[in-house]
C-alpha cells in the first residue's frame, strides 16, 4: 500500500511494480523498469471507485 500516513492507506501497488515505483521523493530508478502514474484522472483514498467504467457489453 502506499499511505500518506500509517493510518490511512492511498492505493494498493501490485509486488511485481513496487521495486520501480516513481513517487515523489524518487530521483532515479536504477535496474528495473519504471512504474510511474499519471495523476491526470487518478483517484485514491474514499474515491476510488469513482475511476470504475463498466464494459457496454456488461450484463449481455
Amino acid at each position: 500500500w502506499v499511505s500518506s500516513n500509517p493510518s490511512e492507506l492511498l492505493f494498493w501497488v501490485p509486488a511485481h511494480h513496487r521495486m520501480g515505483l516513481v513517487l515523489p521523493n524518487t530521483k532515479l530508478v536504477i535496474g528495473r523498469p519504471q512504474t510511474a502514474f499519471s495523476f491526470e484522472k487518478f483517484v485514491h483514498g474514499s474515491d476510488w471507485a469513482k475511476c470504475y467504467v463498466p464494459s457496454r457489453n456488461a450484463g449481455v
